[in-house]
């Protein structure tokens, strides 16, 4: 008998964004739990893809302090806070972001070791 087992790193979670934050949902923060920091950037579709860092990474690559963000992590949602980001990330996708949040699906890439939020901004 062959089984097919389940691997919910894989599921599709969701990303609310507003104008102070990205937070996660149970699903799409799964990826996060053991991370130190994360990066976040923006693939050519105007995807937003955070990648989870470790200690060990940061301190081998010798990154810039501004090259990462912190993650607040609890047992249900995890959050990044950052202003800063969140303006790049309106301006970028050309959203309004307010105090109401937009809520998008995510995915994780196994493979590129990053969560992918499916903004539906590309080309």
């Amino acid at each position: 008998m062959k089984i097919t087992w389940f691997n919910l790193k894989l599921a599709e979670g969701q990303a609310s964004l507003n104008e102070n934050s990205i937070t996660l949902n149970k699903m799409a923060m799964s990826p996060f739990e053991g991370a130190y920091r994360v990066k976040v950037g923006m693939d050519e579709k105007n995807n937003i893809i955070i990648q989870p860092l470790s200690k060990d990474y940061i301190s081998h690559m010798n990154l810039n302090e501004n090259d990462y963000l912190g993650i607040q992590i609890t047992k249900s949602y995890a959050r990044i806070n950052s202003k800063e980001l969140m303006n790049l990330v309106s301006s970028c996708l050309k959203l309004n972001l307010g105090k109401e949040a937009i809520k998008y699906p995510a995915k994780y890439n196994e493979n590129e070791d990053h969560l992918v939020i499916l903004t539906g901004k590309g080309e």
